[in-house]
C-alpha cells in the first residue's frame, strides 16, 4: 500500500431533514493518487432505506484515467427516541381536513328552463355538498351557494308531469294530499326541484345547512346580482 500518497479528506455535509432542520455531518474520507489532482465530491441521500443511508462519491480525474471512490455513510438518527428512522418527508402526503375556516363557497347560477328534473337536482346537490372540490370532507360543508331560476319550467320525461303523484301530509286526521306534478308547479313552481334537491342531501343537521344554501326561483329575477353568481349549465 502506497501510504504516502494516501490523502485524507474531511466533509461537513449539510443535510436537510423532514422537519426543516439542518442537521451537520464531519466524515473523513481517505484515498489514493497524486497531489495536484482535482477532486469532486457528491452526496446522494437515500430515502427508501430503513436507516439514514448516505452514499459519498469523490471523482477525479487525472492525466493517467480516471478515479473512482464510493463510501457509504451510516448518519445518526435524526430522532433519539426513534432508532433506524427513515428521512422520509411526512408532510407531503399528510391528509388535510376542511373547517368552517378555511372552506370559500363560490356562488352559482343554473338555469332550469327544459331541464330534467332528476338530472338537474344531482348537479345541485353535488354543488350543494361541495363533492366537486378537491377539499371535500364528508364531515363538513364544503358546499357552495346555488341560485336556481325558471323553475316552473322544469322538464319531467314521459307522462310523469300528469301521472305521477306528488304526496304531501298535513299532520292532521284526513289531511293527506295527493296532485299531479302538473298542479303543484301551478300552485307552488318552485316545489318539485326543491323536494328532488332535499331528498339527494343528507338527513342530518349537516343537510340542513347545505340546503339552506339553495336559492330557487320562479321566473328570470334573483336578488342576489351582489353575489354576482356564475352561469352554470
Amino acid at each position: 500500500m502506497r501510504n504516502s500518497n494516501l490523502i485524507v479528506f474531511t466533509l461537513d455535509l449539510e443535510v436537510r431533514t423532514p422537519k426543516l432542520k439542518v442537521l451537520t455531518i464531519s466524515t473523513e474520507i481517505g484515498c489514493y493518487g497524486g497531489e495536484s489532482l482535482g477532486i469532486t465530491f457528491h452526496l446522494v441521500p437515500n430515502f427508501y432505506s430503513s436507516s439514514a443511508y448516505y452514499t459519498v462519491m469523490a471523482q477525479k480525474t487525472a492525466g493517467d484515467g480516471l478515479f473512482y471512490l464510493r463510501r457509504h455513510l451510516l448518519l445518526p438518527p435524526l430522532n433519539s427516541n426513534r432508532k433506524n428512522k427513515a428521512i422520509v418527508n411526512t408532510l407531503s402526503y399528510r391528509t388535510k381536513h376542511a373547517n368552517s375556516k378555511t372552506v370559500t363557497r363560490e356562488w352559482w347560477l343554473v338555469d332550469a328552463d327544459n331541464q330534467t328534473l332528476g338530472r338537474l337536482a344531482s348537479k345541485i346537490a353535488t354543488l350543494l355538498i361541495g363533492k366537486h372540490k378537491p377539499s371535500f370532507t364528508n364531515h363538513v360543508d364544503t358546499g357552495d351557494h346555488v341560485v336556481v331560476i325558471n323553475a316552473e319550467k322544469i322538464r319531467l320525461t314521459g307522462k310523469k308531469l300528469t301521472d305521477k303523484e306528488v304526496v304531501t301530509y298535513s299532520g292532521y286526521p284526513g289531511g293527506k294530499k295527493v296532485e299531479s306534478p302538473k298542479k303543484v308547479l301551478a300552485r307552488k313552481p318552485t316545489y318539485l326541484l326543491e323536494e328532488a334537491v332535499r331528498g339527494m342531501l343528507p338527513k342530518t343537521r349537516l343537510g340542513a345547512d347545505m340546503y339552506r344554501k339553495l336559492h330557487v326561483h320562479a321566473g328570470d329575477k334573483h336578488n342576489y346580482a351582489a353575489q354576482k353568481p356564475k352561469p352554470i349549465k
